[in-house]
């Protein structure tokens, strides 16, 4: 397979928000809500993008040639790099319509387990993947809690 049956491939299966673009910089798919490239006005996908593009990592080639460690060791558990596997929710709704968010969660999970880094999982809008997040090493995942929708998050007066 080469890169423009990737391509193919992707557009096929992620779409019909997100455009596959060359370069995942939110200008493709801005303004399409729910979905990738944000809310109106459409401009934080590529705000963060363009975030990001401000950091680089300047290497210092004068070293010794040993192995590195890019361990960590962080809330009593170790991973492999300082690496976290970002928080996906609404999937569905977001990418593709027929895509299931249990199964990406389930395969995130064993992607991370793998490589040693840590995984997240966000809340979304389906309520199944509550009862159905897979554990990571026994550590529960999650990055946010199920809240219900008739008691919205406030602060009371005073407190």
């Amino acid at each position: 397979m080469d890169y423009n049956e990737v391509l193919r491939r992707a557009r096929e299966r992620i779409g019909p928000k997100c455009k596959v673009c060359p370069e995942c910089n939110g200008l493709g798919c801005g303004n399409t809500m729910p979905g990738p490239g944000s809310k109106a006005p459409g401009n934080g996908a590529n705000d963060n993008w363009r975030a990001w593009r401000r950091w680089s990592l300047n290497m210092d080639t004068i070293a010794p040639n040993t192995p590195v460690d890019t361990s960590l060791a962080l809330l009593g558990r170790t991973f492999s790099l300082p690496v976290i596997a970002a928080p996906i929710g609404s999937l569905r709704a977001q990418f593709n319509p027929g895509d299931d968010i249990r199964d990406y969660n389930a395969c995130a999970a064993a992607a991370a387990a793998q490589t040693g880094i840590a995984a997240s999982f966000g809340d979304g809008l389906d309520a199944r993947v509550f009862g159905h997040q897979p554990a990571v090493d026994g550590h529960d995942p999650r990055e946010s809690r199920p809240r219900q929708r008739s008691r919205p998050l406030r602060r009371e007066r005073g407190h």
